[in-house]
This record gives C-alpha cells, sequence and structure tokens, in this order.
C-alpha cells in the first residue's frame, strides 16, 4: 500500500467512527433529558470529527502531489 493511502484510509476511518458516535448518541438521546436537539449534536459531531478528517485527507492530498511532482522531476 502507498504512503499517500494511508492518509486517506485513516481520513475514511475518522468518518466511519464519526457516523458510529452519531448512531451511539441517537440510540441513548432523550428529550426529556436534554435541552439540545439531536440536530445539535449531530453538528457538534460533525465539526470535532470533520475537521481532523479533512486535514488528514488535505495531508493525504498535499503528499500525493509532491510524489508526482518529485517523479517528474526526476523522470520516473
Amino acid at each position: 500500500m502507498k504512503q499517500w493511502n494511508l492518509w486517506y484510509l485513516a481520513s475514511g476511518i475518522v468518518q466511519v467512527a464519526c457516523a458510529v458516535q452519531i448512531l451511539l448518541e441517537w440510540r441513548r438521546y432523550s428529550e426529556a433529558l436534554n435541552s439540545a436537539p439531536f440536530s445539535v449534536t449531530i453538528l457538534v459531531n460533525g465539526v470535532c470529527f470533520g475537521i481532523p478528517a479533512a486535514i488528514l485527507f488535505l495531508i493525504g492530498l498535499f503528499l500525493e502531489k509532491k510524489r508526482k511532482d518529485d517523479s517528474h522531476e526526476h523522470g520516473c
């Protein structure tokens, strides 16, 4: 597996973890006990998991571009 693929894989794992976290919280959510609507919980989880996932994805894009530029520079 190429190095840059690991960054995309890590980004995907973080996104799946976000979905799992939302599903687990949905099962425990109670409107009687929570003053915030569940959409706020989804938004917070989206931000908390989405920012790291986006950073990992961007690192993967950057490294992929750099690898391609290096291979063209060296004539490979």
